[in-house]
């Protein structure tokens, strides 16, 4: 689905952080 695997790894940091807000206490 990524052409270029820095993306894939922009995506799921982008993610990551989401999710912390969500729940900061992961």
């Amino acid at each position: 689905m990524y052409a270029d695997e820095g993306d894939e790894v922009s995506v799921f940091h982008q993610v990551s952080i989401e999710r912390s807000i969500v729940d900061p206490t992961t």
